[in-house]
């Protein structure tokens, strides 16, 4: 019984919220994702783990406070991802694709950026997502963080 307590009290501390972004690309093509907040050091250390399934144009995105070197990994996540890095004006200045599920690599930004924003692996191969191409968010523009 206390285990199962347990658990319910860690998926209502793990709940998300949900936030609409827009991936601009220099091709002038525009692509929405519902994405879920991981807006809490638990929640940006959970991730996507454990789920089996992450549906075309949905994701999660991270943001930080201030610009920072991340690190992200796939540990207990069983579906390949795309990250998407950014900057502070949602420039993507970098990307991982397909990173591979249960893998224990450490996958890094390539320089400091201010979020991560991860989609179903093939997402950015499928839509012609680039560095450069722009991601927007209210929350980006509010520092909401």
């Amino acid at each position: 019984m206390k285990q199962f307590i347990f658990c319910l009290i860690l998926l209502f501390s793990v709940s998300l919220r949900a936030e609409e972004v827009r991936i601009l690309t220099q091709g002038s093509k525009s692509f929405l994702f519902n994405v879920e907040l991981a807006e809490t050091p638990l929640k940006r250390a959970m991730g996507l783990m454990n789920r089996e399934d992450l549906p075309e144009r949905e994701g999660m995105l991270f943001l930080f406070p201030t610009k920072e070197n991340v690190t992200m990994w796939m540990k207990d996540t069983y579906i390949p991802l795309d990250m998407l890095f950014f900057d502070e004006t949602g420039q993507i200045t970098s990307l991982i694709e397909n990173a591979r599920p249960l893998d224990m690599s450490l996958l890094h930004s390539q320089e400091p950026v201010k979020g991560v924003l991860e989609i179903k692996g093939g997402s950015v191969r499928s839509l012609g997502i680039q560095v450069g191409d722009v991601i927007e968010t209210e929350l980006l523009s509010q520092n909401a963080y």
